[in-house]
C-alpha cells in the first residue's frame, strides 16, 4: 500500500512541475488538456487497465 501512495505522490509532483513549466511556456488550455490525457493513463497504469 505505502508503496502505491508514494508512486501517486511521485506521479502527482512530476505533473504538477511539468504543469508549471509547460503552463509557463505554452498557455493554459493547451496545457490542461495534455495533463488530463496524461494523468488518466496513468491512472489506468496503476490500476492495472
Amino acid at each position: 500500500m505505502n508503496e502505491r501512495v508514494g508512486q501517486w505522490f511521485e506521479i502527482t509532483f512530476v505533473l504538477i512541475i511539468l504543469y508549471l513549466v509547460l503552463s509557463r511556456a505554452f498557455g493554459f488550455s493547451s496545457v490542461v488538456k495534455s495533463i488530463g490525457g496524461v494523468y488518466v493513463n496513468a491512472v489506468k497504469a496503476l490500476q492495472g487497465r
